[in-house]
């Protein structure tokens, strides 16, 4: 027998089924090599030699599937758009673009449609778009429920009007939830869909103030910011700035972004402008990805108050155009677009 032969023709075999192998990168930066096979209550289900593992969703940042390169070009793109991309809205739609294909492929195995409409739960919660991050994320319950509880929804904008549509379709999932683990996050996301359609009254004010009990500090940020916006509304600054004190230091601690953005709203309100703009910054250049869409309307406040404050248009222009070119697609970049769109209508013709 040629044992060198036969030990040669395995050496290559086990390159060829390394090479082919699936890779889960995670967010500490380990990757994880072997063949996805299914996802479960748990995550992504990889078959690793002789064992099959279950890989959190929190904790896949990317994943490498030569069966499916459209998936493998789709977790690059999204993945650049969060660590530091050249063109951010350009990888951030193809990896949106991928996703749907992927998504209502023909044929496609099941795990590779409930990934993707994963994905795609995340990528509208992004960019501001709540109902479709509503449709992805029912679509995922749908087929994996135990999976679902553990998906977060993003908060609805307060006044949407598609905030209607969207309380009649969680209606309808929850007379199906029964006691399923998702059930307890579509009530979580009907009660804010709830409270933003309900203006001032005093149900939902008592409403904010008993979410902002909660054990869920993500709850607890959500009423906080929407009471203080209730109050701004009627102007009552002084309630706000309460509201601000008592949230400040868990903020700071846990949620930077967070407590600079408000401080930045605050002083907006109190009409110290560049004070106000200097909070916006600090969300921009210390926190640029905790949430696009609060970073992008910070952007577009910091612009609105500069301009307010007398600063040169040439440093309000180059605040608004940062907005459009780094969080294209998001509300506070759209707001952006329309300032730069003014500003330079209102330009004087250069001189001939």
């Amino acid at each position: 027998m040629r044992y060198p032969a036969i030990i040669a023709a395995a050496v290559l075999l086990a390159s060829a089924l390394a090479a082919q192998a699936d890779t889960i990168r995670t967010v500490g930066g380990i990757g994880v090599n072997g063949t996805i096979t299914d996802m479960d209550a748990e995550g992504l289900v990889v078959q690793v030699e002789a064992a099959k593992r279950s890989i959190p969703l929190a904790d896949i940042a990317r994943i490498e599937c030569e069966k499916f390169p459209d998936l493998t070009t789709a977790e690059g793109a999204l993945f650049r758009t969060r660590n530091g991309s050249a063109k951010p809205a350009a990888d951030f739609e193809r990896a949106e673009r991928l996703y749907q294909g992927l998504a209502a492929k023909e044929g496609a195995t099941p795990w590779l449609k409930l990934l993707s409409q994963w994905r795609l739960c995340q990528v509208y919660a992004e960019s501001g778009r709540v109902p479709q991050a509503l449709d992805a994320y029912l679509a995922v319950a749908k087929a994996q429920p135990k999976l679902a509880a553990k998906v977060k929804l993003p908060k609805p904008n307060q006044g949407d009007k598609a905030n209607a549509d969207m309380a009649a379709k969680v209606e309808a999932a929850l007379k199906t939830a029964g006691t399923q683990a998702y059930a307890a996050e579509l009530k979580t996301f009907q009660s804010a869909l709830t409270l933003s359609t309900g203006g001032a009254a005093e149900g939902s004010v008592e409403a904010i103030r008993e979410m902002r009990k909660s054990a869920n500090p993500k709850d607890r940020d959500w009423a906080a910011a929407r009471e203080i916006e209730m109050d701004f509304g009627e102007g009552k600054v002084d309630e706000a700035e309460k509201v601000y004190d008592e949230m400040a230091t868990e903020w700071a601690e846990r949620s930077p972004a967070d407590a600079y953005y408000w401080k930045g709203r605050l002083l907006q309100e109190k009409k110290t402008y560049m004070s106000a703009a200097l909070e916006y910054m600090r969300v921009a250049i210390l926190t640029p990805t905790a949430d696009k869409n609060r970073t992008a309307d910070a952007l577009w406040r910091a612009g609105k108050v500069m301009e307010l404050a007398k600063a040169p248009a040439a440093e309000t222009t180059k605040v608004f155009q940062e907005a459009v070119t780094k969080y294209a697609g998001t509300p506070g970049a759209d707001q952006a677009k329309k300032e730069l769109a003014r500003l330079s209508a209102a330009a004087p013709a250069p001189r001939k």
